[in-house]
């Protein structure tokens, strides 16, 4: 048996919705952004293919390492404070991989981008689950 919910509930419900909506179009625009600029790196920097290879890989195995942990820190501090702290850590690290144009800069902060991102998906997802209902949950995270 569930209850209907009052309007003021339901207008949290999808100020929430649009907020983890933002947030997580946020971390997508911080996600993938080097594959765009790799040739133009190697034409500009003289950087190979395997130097650039080990940015890409830096980047995954923050981030995929990463998976795990955040998951656990959401339980402990809060989704929101992962969530937060994570887009943070993204942005400031794509904004000092322009600022700082050497190798170990670059794998450095796609290091830290990587382990910022990790913080998006599990906490955006719990913050989404514990607004909506079991049964609105399947079209709500399709949008």
């Amino acid at each position: 048996m569930s209850h209907a919910l009052s309007p003021a509930q339901r207008a949290w419900r999808w100020r929430i919705f649009a907020i983890t909506w933002l947030a997580y179009a946020g971390f997508y625009l911080c996600r993938k952004n080097l594959g765009v600029t790799m040739p133009l790196l190697q034409k500009e920097m003289g950087w190979t293919n395997l130097e650039l290879a080990n940015v890409v890989f830096g980047y995954s195995l923050f981030y995929a390492s990463g998976q795990f942990l955040s998951g656990m820190l959401a339980d402990r501090f809060g989704s929101r404070v992962v969530v937060s702290f994570g887009l943070l850590v993204a942005v400031l690290s794509n904004v000092c991989m322009g600022a700082f144009p050497t190798l170990a800069a670059l794998i450095f902060f796609s290091c830290c981008n990587g382990a910022g991102q990790s913080g998006g998906w599990s906490g955006l997802v719990k913050i989404m689950a514990g607004c909506f209902r079991h049964s609105e949950r399947g079209v709500v995270m399709a949008w």
